[in-house]
């Protein structure tokens, strides 16, 4: 009886470690890592950002959305006063694995921690909204005001004529000081 026993946990362990195993084989394909395409890469998410610092309209050329034809991007209110405050770094890249026209630029974007603004003006008994937006604007230009960094991965898509980049959560909420993500707790 114990040797059927022995024999039974030997036969499982072994099912149990070749289907383990099958994950483990290597499906690596030869993706072709064009170096001066991540060049460009870096570069276009280089030129979006400084565009995006200069409050350029061309700006939102760079990003997924003009390819429907929303390429003017409009920098309006606290936007105008974020964008003046960005600083950046490109700190690497990736290519996708399994789509080599994917490509992950690895960023450092330094914005105003709009968050932090907004938690400072909660305990005033200010009501007038002229007033609060002015006080607003007044923060995020100080030069005491309370920054972030992000770490943002821009995802640049290559395109047969053009790359673009996706304008995803991470990369809006860096470019609005955490703005998007407050609102959302807040909402919750």
């Amino acid at each position: 009886m114990k040797s059927k026993r022995k024999m039974l946990i030997a036969l499982v362990l072994l099912i149990i470690s070749s289907l383990s195993l099958i994950g483990c084989t290597s499906r690596e394909e030869d993706v072709e890592i064009d170096e001066d395409e991540v060049v460009n890469a870096e570069q276009f998410v280089s030129d979006f950002l400084t565009a995006y610092q200069e409050k350029d309209p061309n700006a939102g050329a760079f990003l997924t959305t003009s390819a429907f034809g929303e390429s003017d991007m409009i920098f309006e209110g606290f936007q105008s006063y974020l964008a003046e405050t960005l600083t950046y770094t490109i700190v690497g890249w990736r290519v996708d694995e399994h789509d080599p026209e994917l490509i992950w630029v690895d960023t450092k974007i330094e914005n105003v921690d709009f968050a932090e603004i907004l938690l400072e003006l909660e305990d005033t008994d200010e009501t007038d909204s002229d007033l609060i937006l002015e006080m607003v604007i007044e923060l995020i230009r100080s030069p005491n005001a309370p920054r972030r960094v992000f770490e943002v991965s821009i995802i640049v898509i290559e395109f047969p004529t053009e790359m673009l980049i996706e304008l995803d959560g991470e990369l809006s909420d860096a470019l609005l000081g955490g703005f998007p993500t407050f609102i959302a707790e807040g909402l919750e």
